[in-house]
């Protein structure tokens, strides 16, 4: 099996249909794949929902959660090491997150790191602070 001369991903190996928004046709992958963000952006504004659903979600996000539970739960434990290993295994090599952190950076640490890593982790969730930056 011979390696592909490049790794990049491209839009331009696929072909895509001409998408047509209101008298305007948009047929490159760039112009297309602006027109399906800005149609998802504006069916996802709160513009969109119905009023009805709009109280259900005021009353139900101004409920107040109680993280003090007497009953040990299975998701108020401590994440696992397996745990951080599964989810960086089911994750995809893609764009560095906002933090400018690529996937290959993280999927490269040794067991020493990737466990202060999961200490971060476990101390944000029993503490319940999470960092705004």
């Amino acid at each position: 099996m011979e390696k592909s001369q490049s790794s990049q991903w491209s839009l331009s190996r696929f072909h895509f249909a001409d998408i047509e928004d209101w008298y305007c046709v948009f047929s490159s992958p760039e112009h297309i794949a602006h027109v399906i963000g800005h149609s998802f952006a504006k069916v996802s504004k709160s513009d969109s929902y119905s009023s009805a659903f709009k109280v259900i979600r005021y009353r139900a996000e101004k409920t107040p959660i109680f993280f003090n539970n007497e009953q040990r739960c299975s998701y108020n434990c401590d994440f696992k090491m397996f745990e951080l290993k599964k989810a960086l295994y089911q994750c995809r090599n893609a764009s560095p997150g906002p933090y400018g952190i690529a996937y290959h950076m993280i999927n490269h640490l040794n067991e020493d790191f990737l466990f202060n890593i999961l200490q971060l982790f476990n101390h944000i969730w029993k503490e319940r602070i999470y960092p705004t930056k």
